[in-house]
């Protein structure tokens, strides 16, 4: 299981890497067809590390939809 929220704090990535994974994930989930996936149809509780799905319903998802 991966969880990326946590590699960031712990310096696993250089802030130019976490800053470009961020972005790409953002765009992602702003183009909606991943964002559609992950709210009605992968069951992300199942797969993911609870940090995980919290980061990106709250971090990124709430975050994109506040933007739009």
């Amino acid at each position: 299981m991966l969880s990326c929220v946590s590699h960031a704090p712990e310096e696993v990535l250089s802030d130019n890497e976490w800053a470009g994974w961020l972005r790409w994930i953002k765009t992602v989930f702003d183009d909606g067809a991943i964002r559609e996936y992950w709210e009605r149809k992968i069951e992300p509780e199942k797969w993911f590390d609870p940090a995980f799905q919290d980061f990106i319903d709250n971090g990124i998802i709430k975050q994109s939809k506040i933007h739009l």
